[in-house]
């Protein structure tokens, strides 16, 4: 069944996805802190 394949890539995409936007909202945090 091609469309519980697919939807089981989206949600490993949306988690990676995530995973990513955490890590640059860490690091915009971090220079956000530094340039004050």
């Amino acid at each position: 069944e091609p469309n519980k394949m697919s939807t089981g890539g989206k949600i490993m995409i949306l988690k990676k996805i995530q995973e990513v936007f955490i890590l640059v909202n860490r690091g915009v945090g971090r220079n956000i802190r530094e340039a004050k």
